[in-house]
């Protein structure tokens, strides 16, 4: 099976995480890969950053005010024929890409479950997660 894989992120004042998040992006070993991050008028300097990437992988497009509407445009932006969703304060163990590639629905996953994000320990979303035991 081969086809581009999009990973998408949307960003809002994503700094100090940016930086973990985009050397773990990089370190994908997947060969038809794009990662879209979807920058929304952060006052912290995530675009001033993102703007410093140079890998031909990378684009960084205009997102739009709001959760919903940020992670919406960074979809709409990818052009794969896989999206991977990834929060800014997230981090892919390696390799992810591939992985998820040979595995790209829940009916194949592999027994021990499909290859996922891992969230930072102090992230608010995994005490949420840990809250309702999913």
């Amino acid at each position: 099976m081969s086809g581009l894989v999009s990973v998408v992120v949307p960003v809002y004042n994503g700094m100090p995480h940016l930086r973990d998040l985009v050397d773990s992006l990089l370190a994908q070993d997947y060969p038809e890969l794009e990662i879209v991050f979807a920058e929304t008028a952060s006052t912290d300097g995530s675009a001033e950053f993102l703007a410093t990437i140079d890998d031909p992988r990378v684009r960084v497009v205009p997102g739009a005010p709001g959760a919903a509407a940020n992670w919406d445009a960074a979809c709409r932006a990818a052009n794969g024929r896989y999206i991977k969703l990834v929060c800014q304060d997230d981090l892919l163990s390696r390799p992810p890409c591939s992985a998820s590639h040979a595995y790209p629905d829940a009916t194949s996953a592999p027994p021990d479950g499909p290859p996922h994000t891992t969230p930072r320990p102090h992230s608010p979303r995994v005490a949420k997660v840990r809250a309702s035991g999913h």
